[in-house]
């Protein structure tokens, strides 16, 4: 049996203000109301890396739980107020479903050098300052949108904000966290080696 260590690298990228911008619907159109605001969201990394650990090629499927202290944790900072996308994107990436590379090589098409892994992906939005798995919302839809501050379920949206005023102070910002996880399976074509991906994780204003 082959040893193949497994692990992932997770890069994000740079938050950027959208434009406005209204796009048709059945129900009506939408308002970007970031247009209004010049400050952008952040994000820094509390757990950057998804870490399989070292497996044995073949073996039954390993499994990163949410609240493992190998999950990726990534914490948003923005206006309470304003809704944020989230968009990951990654070599080989459909919706959950994506590849480990032998030595990072998305090129890579056959099984010898690449191994399935199926993330997770979660958001909490329940105005902590520490992510709590337990509050965390599981999503399959990519890009997702959510609101920064988590709204009483069933209640409408609050009204629409203030545009920004010079010289008026904004609220200060809150913080959600973006949580990825998952599960690889390992085939006994595997190469030894190191195997990872990158994903990028893009954070927008709406």
């Amino acid at each position: 049996m082959r040893s193949t260590i497994l692990f992932m690298v997770i890069v994000f990228s740079w938050p950027w203000a959208m434009q406005a911008q209204f796009t048709p619907n059945p129900s009506g159109p939408d308002i970007n109301f970031g247009q209004y605001y010049s400050t952008s969201a952040t994000i820094t990394a509390i757990n950057p890396d998804l870490l399989f650990g070292p497996v044995i090629a073949g073996q039954p499927p390993k499994e990163v739980e949410i609240d493992s202290g190998d999950a990726a944790i990534l914490e948003i900072e923005g206006l309470p107020f304003l809704d944020v996308i989230i968009e990951i994107t990654g070599a080989g990436l459909t919706i959950n479903n994506g590849f480990l590379y032998l030595d990072g090589d998305a090129a890579c098409t056959t099984v010898d050098c690449r191994i399935p892994v199926t993330y997770g992906f979660a958001f909490d939005n329940s105005g902590g300052t520490m992510p709590d798995a337990t509050q965390a919302v599981d999503f399959t839809i990519n890009p997702v949108l959510y609101p920064m501050t988590r709204r009483t379920a069933g209640a409408p949206p609050g009204p629409p904000p203030t545009p920004e005023i010079a010289g008026v102070n904004l609220p200060a910002a809150v913080s959600t966290f973006l949580f990825i996880y998952g599960t690889i399976t390992s085939d006994p074509a595997n190469q030894a080696g190191a195997y990872e991906s990158t994903l990028t994780i893009e954070v927008t204003y709406n």
